[in-house]
């Protein structure tokens, strides 16, 4: 990420990574904030999975009217997760490791360990970068990094008021 810097005169604030999500945390989104812009980059994926391609914003601190963050329960989710959680371990758990040597088991205990992971993935934290022009900048991450994302929005905010 140093390697964005246009020019000498431009001094890196800080440079912090999230993921995106817990299962594929191979495709992060990076935030290098520096004394006159921030850069925001993250890996495009099809359906998720398989990185292909990259995305990136660069927002100077001119152009920024406001930062905030803020978490949200996806009551979707959570739904979907608590049910697939409680229907794989009622069908797997009862019958133990010998589940599977069948192909039923196997799948149950695949939505099982599907479930966990919407149940974990529907708590998120958001930051929302707003520009002077009325557009805004999202990144969601999982609950669990949104202390990393507190600390992206602590850092562009002391820049905009020294700027």
């Amino acid at each position: 990420m140093k390697n964005l810097l246009n020019n000498s005169s431009e001094q890196i604030i800080a440079d912090i990574a999230c993921r995106k999500s817990l299962l594929f945390f191979w495709l992060p989104t990076y935030f290098l904030i520096s004394n006159k812009r921030v850069s925001i980059h993250s890996r495009n994926a099809i359906l998720g999975i398989l990185p292909l391609g990259t995305s990136g914003e660069d927002l100077t601190y001119r152009s920024i009217s406001s930062v905030k963050t803020s978490t949200k329960l996806h009551i979707f989710r959570f739904l979907i997760g608590a049910w697939l959680t409680f229907w794989g371990a009622l069908s797997t758990l009862p019958v133990g490791f010998s589940a599977f040597s069948s192909n039923v088991g196997i799948v149950m205990f695949l939505l099982l360990v599907f479930g966990v992971l919407l149940l974990l993935h529907s708590y998120t934290a958001t930051l929302k970068i707003s520009n002077s022009s009325g557009g805004t900048t999202k990144v969601e991450v999982p609950y669990i990094e949104g202390r990393k994302l507190k600390k992206v929005a602590k850092h562009i905010n002391s820049q905009l008021i020294n700027y």
